[in-house]
């Protein structure tokens, strides 16, 4: 039996290095497509150098005066010292970090905190095997998801001291000022006081005082109205980013995904366990909250990853119960044992990845299709200065961060609730490839839009070849730079009247403009 426990000890730690090496590889090398991390670096650039949080929607045309909620201004200076610094490559370094704490952060929760290390061992691979596939990304809302695995972690010490409440009302008032799914560290923190008797009064207590702490960001109550906007699509604004963006939908979108498996088969397997520990009424205020989570993420697809991390480690004791001791004796490395036997080789084979290909893309090329890549980039520079830009959703928030400095405006980003419902309902109308091309011209006009830089997405680009106030004025690929009126005259007084072919001698040997991006 003993070479039973060894073998099979042997093969799930193999499973697991090989889940974790294929996260961070993926983390490390994989091009930049959330089109969040550029309008959030244009904004952390700004906040360095005024000293102030941006308050208004300074990046557009369309509202620059409207209120802007900045809810993640304590990551953004990163974002932006990321990108001068290092340009876009270095953004896969920020998910590589990312990947890695939450590894460790799991095999804390799993393997650290298991009486039964056959169970700590299964909900560990179990947790890298899904979020090997889906942690490849640098966007904030990914990086944020270590603060709720944080705070589980802290909380579900066997003995909660002093010392840890210092850190989670330290940990919670951070994680205010840096992301919006705040509000669930406090019920992290009342789920773990109902599920103990010991130290209940101070439990109880931390989150009184994390509850507060709270209420210390740039913003005050207004943050948590915004929260709870979010949550609920409460204003005209939110209840039409609810409607037409991808991530606020039913889970069921995910089904359009190429390997949908890895997030609704896990979130089908906590929904699961979760009802099961329910029933036989074991752990239930752990079970009811993976319930409630899994419950979040079947009604809006963002909330799919989260239910995972936090419903695996949450549900470890009822895997225990499950296997009834089978497997408590499996030989195995501490939690921490475990991090440097596995992460290290990844990290270090992951860092060498990334470093060779560094090396053989240039800096534009890091930039995944679907935000442009280098053509955008291209493009990008030749954008008048101040000019009024409309965009596709996606790759708007980049255009802020390449010229936002020249006064170059646009129309619309994902930011989204910076904006008036007027102007989001207009957005997604000008996105929808049926729409009637008087309607079109006419917005764009009404809004003072005076450029656009339109890829192979939608019909835009077909309605502006049949109007006489719009001509092409360079093209890269398949992206095309459109211009009216008197922006018209101003690029074709300076290329002949004739179209440009943007190439990469126009800006620079590498093809981008090193100082934006």
């Amino acid at each position: 039996m003993s070479s039973r426990r060894r073998l099979l000890g042997l093969a799930l730690l193999a499973l697991l290095g090989v889940s974790l090496t294929i996260a961070c590889l993926s983390a490390a090398t994989s091009r930049v497509f959330d089109p969040d991390v550029h309008w959030l670096a244009a904004a952390g650039r700004q906040l360095l150098a005024t000293g102030h949080v941006p308050s208004a929607n300074v990046f557009s045309y369309t509202a620059p005066d409207h209120p802007w909620l900045m809810h993640e201004w304590l990551l953004s200076p990163l974002y932006a010292w990321l990108l001068e610094s290092l340009g876009p490559s270095g953004l896969p370094l920020l998910a590589l970090a990312s990947c890695q704490a939450m590894a460790a952060l799991q095999l804390q929760l799993s393997v650290g905190r298991a009486d039964n290390r056959l169970a700590g061992l299964l909900v560990a691979l179990f947790a890298a095997g899904v979020f090997a596939a889906l942690m490849a990304s640098p966007r904030p809302t990914v990086v944020a998801r270590l603060f709720p695995v944080g705070m589980l972690a802290l909380v579900t010490v066997p003995r909660f001291q002093r010392r840890h409440a210092a850190v989670v009302v330290l940990l919670e008032w951070v994680w205010a000022n840096a992301h919006g799914s705040f509000p669930l560290g406090l019920v992290i923190l009342l789920v773990a006081a109902a599920a103990t008797d010991e130290d209940r009064a101070l439990r109880l207590k931390t989150t009184a005082a994390a509850a507060l702490f709270t209420l210390l960001n740039p913003a005050g109550w207004h943050l948590h109205a915004l929260v709870l906007g979010y949550l609920t699509g409460g204003s005209a604004t939110l209840a039409l980013v609810h409607a037409h963006v991808r991530e606020f939908r039913s889970a069921f979108v995910l089904l359009e995904d190429p390997w949908p498996f890895f997030e609704l088969g896990g979130l089908a397997l906590v929904f699961v366990l979760s009802l099961h520990a329910l029933a036989r009424r074991r752990h239930c205020a752990r079970a009811a909250l993976a319930l409630v989570l899994c419950l979040m993420g079947l009604a809006q697809a963002r909330h799919v990853m989260l239910a995972i991390l936090l419903g695996a480690p949450l549900l470890l004791p009822e895997v225990e119960s499950l296997l009834a001791g089978r497997g408590a004796r499996l030989a195995l490395p501490s939690a921490r044992g475990l991090s440097l036997l596995l992460l290290l080789p990844a990290s270090l084979l992951a860092s060498s990845a990334w470093w060779l290909q560094r090396s053989e893309l240039e800096r534009a090329d890091w930039i995944h299709p679907s935000l442009g890549g280098a053509s955008f980039a291209r493009l990008a520079t030749q954008v008048p200065d101040g000019a009024h830009v409309y965009t596709h959703f996606g790759v708007a928030g980049r255009l802020i961060w390449l010229d936002s400095g020249r006064g170059v405006r646009v129309f619309y980003d994902s930011r989204n609730d910076c904006y008036p419902a007027d102007v989001v309902r207009e957005a997604f109308e000008l996105a929808d490839p049926e729409i009637e091309p008087a309607h079109a011209l006419s917005v764009l006009q009404s809004r003072g839009t005076d450029t656009a830089l339109l890829g192979p997405f939608g019909s835009l680009g077909s309605i502006l070849a049949a109007s006489s106030d719009w001509q092409l004025s360079a093209r890269d690929g398949s992206w095309q730079l459109w211009t009216r009126s008197a922006r018209s005259e101003q690029i074709h007084g300076a290329t002949g009247g004739r179209v440009q072919a943007v190439d990469q001698e126009r800006v620079g040997g590498d093809g981008h403009d090193d100082a934006q991006e």
